[in-house]
């Protein structure tokens, strides 16, 4: 997970963003950079939040850079779990990223929760690799066909892009080419807000996620989900 850069030449929007690969095959991608040329649409989209496997705030865009506050923790690292913390902080709003590896189910759970002083609109994107087949099973499920995946949304629906939309879904694998890609988007609305996200086999897709809210002894003194996890009707 990045959130981290030693300085602003050619950086891109995609801080507590993340990549993610299952037996080789790459599901996240990183969307490149395709040209160096600052007047192009293309260019600008490509290194903002939105081409990004990032959690942002849609009225804070491009904001990253500036000078907010970063920190990151491994909270945890065993032969069952691997659990990664990342928060984005500034005056007034923050955004907090939990990304769970549950290696015995393998579940990747991505959990993002937002908070800002007036009503705006809160954002999880994610950005796939164009030569997997994505299908909508339900507003909150769609399956990842290669290398059979289930995608889920615990509590918001799903908007996809996908490679026929004209706009918001490149990605540049080569110096100044784009390839269309599929996106998935999670937004919702308020002050406060969770978006909870899993990439589970589907061997393991009737995995249960309970989840509990306890203080967080931390920067931001807001709270952060524990979660207690089982797999259902196997025994387990």
């Amino acid at each position: 997970m990045k959130n981290n850069f030693l300085k602003h030449t050619h950086k891109h929007e995609d801080l507590l963003g993340i990549l993610y690969y299952v037996n080789n095959t790459e599901i996240l991608v990183d969307s490149g950079k395709y040209n160096y040329d600052y007047q192009s649409e293309i260019r600008k989209y490509i290194i903002s939040e939105s081409a990004y496997n990032v959690p942002f705030i849609k009225q804070h865009q491009g904001s990253s850079l500036k000078k907010n506050k970063f920190a990151t923790s491994i909270h945890e690292n065993t032969q069952e779990t691997l659990h990664l913390n990342a928060t984005n902080i500034t005056d007034i709003y923050s955004i907090n990223r939990n990304v769970i590896y549950l290696k015995k189910f393998k579940t990747l759970i991505i959990i993002d929760q937002f908070h800002t002083q007036k009503d705006e609109t809160f954002v999880s994107n994610f950005i796939f690799n164009p030569d997997i087949t994505i299908n909508h099973i339900n507003d909150k499920t769609y399956s990842i066909d290669e290398p059979g995946l289930i995608f889920k949304s615990l509590f918001n629906n799903i908007n996809m892009l996908d490679k026929s939309n004209k706009h918001d879904n490149w990605i540049s694998y080569k110096f100044n080419k784009i390839t269309k890609t599929n996106k998935l988007i999670i937004e919702s609305r308020g002050t406060d807000s969770r978006h909870v996200n899993l990439i589970v086999s589907k061997e393991f897709e009737n995995i249960n996620i309970k989840i509990e809210k306890k203080k967080l002894k931390s920067v931001l003194k807001k709270k952060i989900i524990i979660l207690q996890y089982s797999k259902l009707n196997r025994g387990v």
